[in-house]
C-alpha cells in the first residue's frame, strides 16, 4: 500500500511539513527584522529633516511675527508645505492666538496628540509638534506643525509585501522539493508497513524485498528474520494444538479448562460423556448443574475458593448425569499461566471403583466379624481347655489329696469326741479351758473338712435335682443359721411373694451362702462399723434374676475378668473356689453368675453379683443346649 492512503497522516508529509514550519518561521522572523531595519532608518532621515527645517523656520518667521506681517507669514508657510513631508503649519502669537496656517488641519489640532514632546528631538513619534519661535531669546510665538508620515507606511509596507511574496514562493518550493525527498527516503517504510499489515492479517509468509544497506534495509532484513520465526513458532504451535486436541479427545478422562474467575471454557468429549451434557452446555457454571444435591453447596464453595485463593483443587464427588445415573468423580485442577491465570483440570469416572471399595469393604467388614467371632471362639475353647486341664489337674490332685487329708481329719475328730468324754467330771475351770480348745478344734476340722468338700466339688459337679423351691424359706433358712453378724443388715426384697422357682435347692443353698459370705467377708475387710448386704430378685422376660449386693468396696475393673477363675482370690484366707464353683452350678441349671457393672440396690455402692435362671423346666433346657 502506497503513502497515498495516509494522506497528510503519513511521515513524508509530516518531514515536509514540519521543515516548511520551521522554514516559515525563520523567514518571518527575517522579514519582520528587515522591516524594523528599514523602519529604523526611515524615522532616522525624518527626524534628521525635521531637526534642520526647524531651526530655518523659526529663523523666517520671528521677524514677519514680530512685524505682525502676517501674508509673509502664510507665504512662507505655503512654500514649505509645498515642499512635501510636512502635513500642517501654523503660527500663533504670545498670546496664543492663530495668525497664520498651511496645509489640511489635522483633526487633532489643538490638543498634544504626544504627551511629552518638548523639543524638536522628539519627532519619532511623528504626530503634532509644537515649539516656540524665539527672537532674540524672547519666545514671540507658537510653531505648530504636522508631519506627514504617510511615505513612511507606504514605504513599509512595500518592504513586507515584496519579502511575502518571496518567502511564499521559497516555502512551496522548499515543500516540493521536501516532499519529493520524502518519498524518496520513506518509499521503503511503506513497503515494510505494508508487509507487517499484512502480518497483521494473518500471512506470516509475507516478506520485504528492501537491498538499501542504510538503517531501512537492516530493519527490513530483521523484519524477515522476525516473520522466519514468527511463522515457524506458529506452525510449531498449531501442531502442539492439533496434538493437545487429538489427546484430549482420545483421552480417557475428562479434560476441561477455566478462566481465571473460574468459569469453564472448554471440555473434552469424554467429559461431556462422562456429565451427560453437551459440551456447550457444560461452559461457564453450566457444569454444576449435574451435581448431586448432597454435594452441590460444598464442591461449589471449595471451588469457588479455590479459583479465589490460586490454589490446586482436589476432589471427590458425586453427580447426576443426564440418564439418572448418580456417578461418582475424581477431580484434580491447578492454575495455569499458559491459559491466562486459569485451571486446567481432568475429571475421572471412579464409579466402578468406589463400587469396589465397598465391595471390600462389605468383605472387610464380614472378614474382620468372622475374624473376631472366631478369635473368640478360639479363646472361648482355649479358656475351655485351660479349665479343664486345671480342672483336670486339680481333679488328680483333689482325688489324692482328700483321701489322705480325711483320714488324719476323722483321726482327729474321734480324738477331740474321746478327749471331750475324759474331762467331763473334771474341775469346772479346767473342763471349761479344755472344752474351748476343743470346740476350736472341731471348728476347724469343720473348715478344713469343707475345703476338701470344695476340692472334691471341682473335679465332679452333681447333677442338679430341679424341683420348685421357695427362695423365701432357702433365705430365712441361711440367715437363721446365724452367718450375719450384729453390724450388717439384711434386706430381702422381692417380687412375686413368695418368691417360687425351680431349681436345685442344696446346690441354689450353696451359691448364695457363698454370695452373701463373700459379701460379709468384704464389708468386715473394709473396716467400716456399719454394713448392708441386700438381696434383690425378680421375674422378668421369662427369667429368675437374684441380684446379692453390699455396701463394701466393691470389685475393682481389672479384678472382675478374673474374679470367677479358679484358684484367683483377692482375699488372704480365701482359697479361690467359690466363685468358680457356684457359676459352674448355675451354669450347669442353664444360667449365668455375672460381676455386675451397676448395683441393682440404689443405695448401696459395693459390689453386685448377678444370678439368672431360665424359667421352666431347667435341667432339660440345659440338657438340650449342651446336646
Amino acid at each position: 500500500m502506497s503513502s497515498r492512503k495516509y494522506g497528510i497522516r503519513s511521515l513524508r508529509f509530516k518531514l515536509a511539513l514540519t521543515s516548511t514550519l520551521v522554514e516559515v518561521v525563520m523567514l518571518a522572523i527575517l522579514i519582520a527584522n528587515s522591516a524594523a531595519i528599514a523602519t529604523e532608518a526611515l524615522e532616522k532621515q525624518t527626524r534628521y529633516r525635521v531637526q534642520e527645517i526647524i531651526p530655518l523656520l523659526n529663523a523666517s518667521l520671528a521677524s514677519p511675527l514680530v512685524e505682525r506681517d502676517y501674508a509673509t507669514l502664510d507665504e512662507i508657510l505655503a512654500q514649505v508645505v509645498r515642499k512635501g513631508g510636512i502635513e500642517y503649519l501654523a503660527v500663533t502669537d504670545e498670546e496664543g492666538r492663530l495668525v497664520a496656517n498651511q496645509g489640511e488641519r489635522p483633526e487633532a489640532y489643538g490638543q498634544e496628540a504626544e504627551t511629552g514632546f518638548s523639543d524638536i528631538n522628539d519627532v519619532a513619534g511623528f504626530g503634532q509638534i509644537e515649539v516656540p519661535i524665539t527672537l532674540v531669546g524672547q519666545t514671540v510665538g507658537r510653531l505648530h506643525l504636522s508631519i506627514n508620515t504617510g511615505f513612511l507606511q507606504a514605504t513599509i509596507s512595500t518592504l513586507e509585501h515584496e519579502g511575502l511574496l518571496i518567502a511564499g514562493g521559497e516555502v512551496v518550493i522548499t515543500f516540493i522539493l521536501l516532499a519529493l525527498l520524502g518519498m524518496l527516503l520513506t518509499r521503503n517504510l511503506a513497503i515494510l508497513a505494508s508487509a507487517a499489515r499484512s502480518m497483521t492479517g494473518g500471512d506470516l509468509r509475507a516478506r520485504v524485498n528492501i537491498d538499501s544497506r542504510d538503517e531501512i534495509g537492516a530493519t527490513a532484513r530483521a523484519f524477515n528474520a522476525m516473520a522466519a520465526r514468527l511463522d515457524a513458532s506458529y506452525n510449531s504451535l498449531k501442531r502442539s494444538e492439533r496434538r493437545y486436541q487429538t489427546l484430549a479427545e482420545v483421552s480417557p478422562v475428562g479434560i476441561f479448562n477455566t478462566d481465571a474467575e473460574g468459569q469453564c471454557i472448554y471440555v473434552n468429549e469424554r467429559y461431556s460423556d462422562i456429565t451427560g451434557l453437551p459440551q456447550e452446555r457444560c461452559f461457564g457454571f453450566g457444569w454444576s448443574e449435574t451435581l448431586h444435591p448432597d454435594d452441590r453447596e460444598l464442591v461449589m464453595r471449595e471451588w469457588e475458593y479455590c479459583a479465589a485463593s490460586g490454589i490446586p483443587y482436589v476432589g471427590e464427588y458425586r453427580i447426576c448425569n443426564a440418564r439418572s445415573e448418580v456417578v461418582w468423580v475424581y477431580v484434580q485442577a491447578v492454575k495455569s499461566d499458559v491459559m491466562d491465570g486459569g485451571y486446567v483440570g481432568t475429571v475421572t469416572d471412579i464409579t466402578r471403583l468406589k463400587a469396589v471399595e465397598e465391595e471390600l469393604a462389605r468383605h472387610r467388614d464380614s472378614l474382620e466379624g468372622l475374624v473376631k467371632a472366631r478369635t473368640r471362639e478360639l479363646e472361648a475353647a482355649q479358656d475351655k481347655l485351660l479349665r479343664q486341664e486345671r480342672l483336670a489337674t486339680l481333679g488328680q490332685l483333689t482325688a489324692t489329696v482328700s483321701h489322705e487329708l480325711r483320714n488324719p481329719l476323722g483321726v482327729i475328730s474321734n480324738a477331740v469326741y474321746f478327749l471331750k468324754r475324759k474331762c467331763q467330771g473334771a474341775d469346772d475351770e479346767l473342763d471349761a479351758k479344755v472344752d474351748q480348745y476343743l470346740e476350736m478344734i472341731k471348728r476347724e476340722i469343720a473348715a478344713a473338712d469343707r475345703i476338701i468338700s470344695d476340692l472334691l466339688a471341682t473335679s465332679r459337679t452333681k447333677d442338679p435335682v430341679v424341683q420348685w423351691v421357695n427362695l423365701d424359706e432357702l433365705l430365712e433358712a441361711i440367715v437363721s443359721a446365724g452367718v450375719f453378724p450384729d453390724h450388717i443388715q439384711w434386706r430381702y426384697d422381692r417380687e412375686p411373694r413368695p418368691f417360687m422357682m425351680r431349681a436345685d435347692p442344696t446346690q441354689l443353698t450353696q451359691v448364695l451362702r457363698n454370695l452373701i459370705g463373700n459379701a460379709i467377708q468384704a464389708i468386715t475387710a473394709s473396716g467400716n462399723g456399719q454394713g448392708v448386704v441386700s438381696l434383690v430378685a425378680r421375674e422378668e422376660n421369662g427369667h429368675y434374676q437374684l441380684c446379692v449386693c453390699d455396701s463394701g468396696p466393691g470389685v475393682e475393673l481389672a479384678a472382675r475378668k478374673k474374679i470367677f477363675e479358679p484358684l484367683y482370690t483377692t482375699r488372704a484366707k480365701g482359697n479361690g473356689l467359690g466363685l468358680w464353683i457356684s457359676r459352674e452350678i448355675i451354669r450347669v441349671h442353664g444360667g449365668e453368675l455375672s460381676c455386675a457393672e451397676h448395683n441393682c440396690d440404689s443405695n448401696l455402692s459395693g459390689a453386685a453379683f448377678m444370678l439368672v435362671l431360665p424359667r421352666g423346666n431347667a435341667r432339660e433346657k440345659a440338657l438340650a443346649e449342651s446336646a
